[in-house]
């Protein structure tokens, strides 16, 4: 993409290799206001911006690197790609789940390892593979522990825990987080998601009963592939009313979330005092 953004604006190899200006493009010479759009659209996939763009080609106008600060409305502004997008169903991110294992409180700790939980698979989603299931599946852990299909999703939660809801409680879980947060919904039915209006999202991303109920990845939607960049606007958006935003989506490592997400050092909006 790189060659095809040069090559837009009048490039070529014998003109990349020349020393000699006269072999170069008009583009060369031409002031950002006079390229045309899809000139800059390719200066801007090059990372040039108006200023930059005429400051690096026409040294002479002897522009003053503090003059462009206050004045560049690229400077000012947020790149699209890097706009928040918060979940329209207003469910509160748990930001005690996202700390490292060495930050949490005794209390936390405690109740994290009950559900089996320890530092690796703390810090690795969906790792513990009690983030499956719902908020209410641990209910009666007997019930699960009885479930030939489900109970290897609990072999790590300590056999003294009888009610695991009221663990994920007091760690500050309740159904709406926990569902949406760990789990994004993905336990629940395809008729369940269209009884609590979550199917929305999930067909906005390309998904469909029968693919929702098949095991095989050939049936999955291709935004199931997409990283969040290649996402649409409206694929973001129905990905963030399913609780995941850039670096959850695209599986960042969790360390990575903690010092790098935006989104994490953000205030939700139904939050922000006013």
């Amino acid at each position: 993409n790189i060659d095809k953004a040069y090559m837009e604006l009048g490039w070529d190899q014998e003109a990349w290799e020349s020393d000699n200006p006269r072999d170069w493009p008009d583009t060369a010479e031409t002031k950002w206001v006079d390229l045309s759009d899809d000139e800059k659209q390719a200066a801007a996939n090059l990372c040039f911006m108006d200023w930059t763009w005429d400051g690096y080609w026409f040294d002479e106008l002897g522009y003053e690197f503090e003059e462009f600060l206050p004045e560049s409305e690229y400077l000012s502004s947020v790149e699209p790609w890097l706009r928040l997008v918060y979940s329209e169903y207003e469910i509160s991110m748990p930001r005690f789940r996202f700390q490292m294992w060495d930050d949490l409180d005794s209390d936390l700790e405690e109740n994290a390892e009950l559900m089996g939980y320890d530092e690796d698979s703390w810090e690795m989603l969906r790792s513990n593979e009690i983030e499956k299931l719902t908020y209410f599946a641990f209910e009666d852990m007997k019930d699960i522990t009885d479930n030939k299909d489900i109970k290897d999703f609990v072999k790590d939660v300590d056999q003294r825990v009888d009610n695991g809801t009221e663990v994920l409680a007091d760690m500050g879980f309740d159904e709406d987080s926990y569902d949406c947060w760990m789990n994004h919904f993905g336990w629940y039915s395809w008729d369940e998601l269209e009884t609590y209006d979550l199917s929305e999202p999930y067909e906005e991303l390309g998904w469909d009963e029968d693919s929702w109920t098949s095991d095989n990845e050939d049936d999955y939607p291709d935004s199931s592939l997409k990283a969040w960049f290649d996402l649409t606007a409206d694929e973001k958006q129905a990905a963030a009313n399913l609780c995941y935003f850039r670096e959850t989506w695209d599986g960042y490592l969790f360390k990575e979330i903690i010092d790098n997400s935006v989104y994490l050092k953000s205030v939700e909006p139904w939050l922000a005092t006013p």
